[in-house]
């Protein structure tokens, strides 16, 4: 994936970035429609803001019930947040620290299992930012030290 995001980058517009773009949307849309939380995770990466958030958007949309990894994954600023945080907030009853708990534990789950597919050492890094460094990130790679 991180190789078609890269040559479509570095393509000026032609006839084959647009192939490429195609193939790009038909990914996301896939993503979407199965509901590939890892592989949303691991595409996310390859996006700017506004890419991120017209998938998250999209995966909201189709799937109302994705609000929590919606959350733990957009950032503050982008619509998809927004959009979410009124479902939880409303589906919470304001409890703003259940939320909390809640958003930390779905993107803990989420994370865990995007490591267990994704485990290079430029997967655990990306993590690790999406994380800020999470203690459970740190004994993660401690046991899983031999294969990187």
């Amino acid at each position: 994936m991180k190789e078609l995001f890269e040559k479509y980058n570095s393509l000026p517009k032609s006839q084959q970035r647009t192939k490429l773009g195609r193939k790009i949307r038909n990914e996301k849309r896939k993503l979407v429609e199965k509901r590939d939380y890892v592989g949303i995770i691991h595409i996310l990466r390859f996006m700017g803001d506004y890419e991120k958030d017209r998938l998250l958007l999209d995966l909201l949309k189709d799937y109302p019930a994705s609000s929590l990894f919606v959350l733990a994954f957009a950032g503050s600023e982008m619509n998809s947040y927004s959009r979410a945080y009124e479902m939880e907030k409303t589906e919470h009853e304001d409890d703003e620290e259940a939320l909390r708990k809640d958003i930390e534990l779905t993107l803990d789950t989420a994370l865990c299992q995007f490591l267990s597919t994704h485990d290079t050492k430029d997967d655990f890094n990306y993590v690790q930012e999406l994380t800020d460094g999470a203690t459970w990130l740190e004994s993660n790679k401690r046991s899983m030290r031999g294969l990187l």
